[in-house]
């Protein structure tokens, strides 16, 4: 929380978002490096996978739903919360 106040002290209303954008793209090349790979080798008998058919996995669909949503619901608490840190001048 704390540091949620001071990047909106400092850079205004959206310095939070932008910098949690920044972080989340900085991880994808750090995933990339760290995780193995898959160990699939590149033979003919091998077809290629498609988004819908990962969507039709029930566990990768749940997830992909829970992180919309809980990613939605942070910005409309966050844009609702603003209204209550003024009186407080912690905006």
């Amino acid at each position: 929380m704390i540091i949620l106040l001071t990047l909106l002290k400092v850079g205004g209303y959206a310095l939070p978002f932008v910098s949690l954008g920044a972080l989340m793209l900085i991880t994808i090349p750090v995933n990339m490096v760290l995780l193995p790979s898959a160990g699939f080798e590149e033979d003919s008998t091998q077809t290629k996978g498609s988004m819908m058919k990962l969507l039709k996995i029930p566990p990768v669909f749940v997830i992909s739903l829970v992180i919309i949503i809980a990613s939605n619901t942070w910005y409309d608490l966050f844009s609702t919360d603003k209204c209550i840190f003024i009186p407080f001048q912690l905006i």
